[in-house]
């Protein structure tokens, strides 16, 4: 046993170290715990983050050890268990008020770990088992909250325990589904708590608060709706964009309220026809519909009105599916799927279903002018992480999804004599063709294309003075948008015509430079450096001369000679006695030593 102690010791004191960060002792006398701040910093350090429950059950679990070891609390002793309940009178350290606190989270991630599990796997035995672990975590809150009335804690510890404590309670009746009122009232008491507290701090806890009163929020919405409570659409749409993620209980309450609503939404006029709706999928959506345009002024970037097109424009090709299966009997809509025309009058049913899909077309239609703007706002700007450069065909092809989306709506079943409808959408159409002229010339500006430029900004300027004529017809258009793009269009027209000017005359300089004679000269490049010629065909040539070979011949000064006057006057020394004289030697004795031998080496 003595060599685990200092393992002991040590998980001891780190565990010390993890507590003491996150407490504050105010006083000699009280125990202080800030639980929010604490739960909140462990739960995204270790898995919620992700709303990886399992990791952070696992994470509650090994601290709850430490913090038994630290306070010599630990239930039984090697394989043998014994149940230790924390008491009032054992609680001589702030680390004893962690070990409920802990109990109460592994519980409670475990039940959310067992939620997620139920709806995946559609067992009702997960959920059954979830509830129970519910109820242990509520009942280890109370413990926490009791504790904290018998020892010395301080008012904010208390007030913090408290509202955990209502906020658990809250949960398990939210869960359990029987009586909303008690969890609404539950979870109200915990919203003031954690309001009142946010006043009361400063720095970085103020947001901790806030965003759990926002969490607590679509909780108390729920219930008041299953209470009877009509709540207000609107208000809910606003407060999932206030959340900034889509929360499934929110979109469920969203869905039941526009469902009770549309059962007094019995028919819908447009285009001068009243057309009953009978299906309740329909009647949704259209009540959907037209609280759209609200949901997007109130989002606060060009991403969340996107997501919103997005949302309405998928439940627009359910519906139309929906539609299609009901009028799947009717010989009158084959005829039309078929691409034949119907003589007489349209039948309601299937004007409705021409309705759908104008309400389609006009959605996309606005959704691509919400990208116009961003990537109007982006245009020119260097890209940031995970963006694209942003091009003027970009927009260009925009615009022209948007012409073609607009051209299609007159030729649809029940439009064809419809000339109101048609004078509307011409006036759209040619003001977006002026729109997208102005911007394919611009990219054509960025290759230097003036007269494909000239010619793209006067087509644009003829499409504007057709849409002044009846921009009060438009009704995407405004007259803002028209003296913005006449404004454009006289810029980049001179533009262009200056820099044509500017190109034109810089090609003919090149050509009277290269007419003249000083680009005739046929010397050796060594014997020109100081000239600088850059269309000099003589360096653009295959066979360039560098220098002459051979050199010519450069005339020289020659050497002078030396005339030695006193030489043939000088009377030189004798030296004839210094040289070697050898005797000739001869005779047959001479040949023969030599032959053996005995001649000089």
């Amino acid at each position: 046993m003595m060599a685990d102690e200092p393992e002991t010791h040590l998980k001891a004191s780190q565990d010390d170290i993890d507590v003491a960060e996150n407490e504050e002792v105010k006083d000699d006398n009280l125990f202080s715990i800030e639980v929010l701040s604490v739960i909140k910093e462990s739960q995204l350090q270790h898995g919620l983050r992700h709303e990886d429950y399992q990791r952070y059950r696992s994470y509650c679990s090994r601290r709850l050890r430490r913090i038994r070891k630290c306070v010599n609390l630990v239930q039984g002793v090697r394989q043998r268990f014994v149940q230790k309940r924390l008491a009032a009178d054992q609680v001589t350290d702030v680390r004893c008020l962690y070990i409920p606190l802990v109990e109460a989270e592994r519980c409670w991630s475990y039940a959310m770990q067992l939620k997620r599990e139920a709806i995946e796997q559609e067992d009702p035995r997960k959920r059954y088992h979830m509830l129970n672990k519910l109820r242990k975590a509520e009942q280890y809150a109370l413990e926490l909250s009791t504790l904290c009335e018998q020892v010395p804690v301080d008012a904010r510890t208390k007030l913090e325990v408290q509202a955990y404590h209502e906020w658990m309670s809250g949960t398990l009746q939210f869960e359990l589904k029987k009586d909303w009122r008690l969890a609404m009232e539950l979870l109200t008491k915990a919203k003031l708590i954690y309001e009142k507290m946010s006043s009361a701090v400063s720095g970085d806890a103020v947001m901790t608060y806030k965003q759990k009163v926002i969490d607590i929020e679509s909780s108390v919405k729920y219930c008041a709706y299953n209470i009877g409570d009509t709540t207000d659409v609107s208000d809910l749409l606003e407060m999932r964009l206030t959340m900034g993620h889509t929360d499934i209980v929110l979109d469920e309450l969203i869905q039941k309220t526009r469902e009770r609503q549309a059962g007094s939404l019995y028919e819908v006029t447009w285009r001068g026809r009243t057309m009953p709706v009978k299906n309740d999928k329909v009647r949704v959506f259209l009540l959907a519909e037209r609280e759209i345009q609200s949901e997007v002024e109130a989002a606060s970037d060009f991403d969340t009105k996107i997501a919103v097109f997005d949302r309405i424009i998928k439940d627009c090709v359910d519906v139309l599916q929906v539609i299609k299966e009901e009028l799947k009997a009717d010989p009158t809509f084959r005829q039309i799927q078929r691409g034949q025309e119907i003589d007489g009058h349209v039948p309601v049913q299937i004007f409705l279903h021409t309705y759908l899909q104008y309400l389609k077309i006009r959605k996309t239609v606005q959704k691509n002018l919400v990208m116009v703007d961003m990537y109007k706002s982006l245009l020119g700007k260097p890209p940031s992480d995970g963006q694209k450069v942003v091009r003027p065909q970009d927009i260009a092809r925009l615009y022209e999804m948007i012409i073609q989306g607009l051209s299609e709506i007159p030729q649809m079943t029940g439009l064809t004599e419809d000339h109101g409808l048609a004078e509307e959408l011409q006036a759209d159409i040619v003001a977006y063709k002026a729109f997208r002229c102005y911007y394919l010339a611009r990219m054509f500006a960025v290759g230097k294309q003036w007269p494909e430029v000239v010619a793209l900004t006067k087509r644009s300027q003829e499409y504007i003075g057709q849409v002044e004529s009846s921009v009060g017809s438009s009704q995407t258009v405004t007259k803002d948008e028209v003296d913005e793009i006449i404004k454009l269009d006289e810029g980049l027209l001179i533009q262009a015509q200056a820099s044509s000017i500017l190109d034109s005359n810089s090609q003919d300089l090149a050509k009277d430079m290269s007419k003249m004679s000083i680009t005739a000269d046929k010397r050796p490049i060594a014997e020109r450096l100081e000239q600088y010629l850059p269309e000099d065909p003589s360096i653009s040539a295959k066979n360039v001369t560098l220098i002459k070979s051979p050199p010519d011949m450069q005339p020289i000064p020659c050497k002078p000679l030396f005339y030695d006057l006193a030489g043939n006057h000088v009377l030189l020394p004798d030296l004839r006695h210094k040289l070697e004289t050898q005797e000739k030697k001869g005779g047959i004795s001479g040949y023969l030593k030599t032959w053996w031998g005995g001649g000089k080496k």
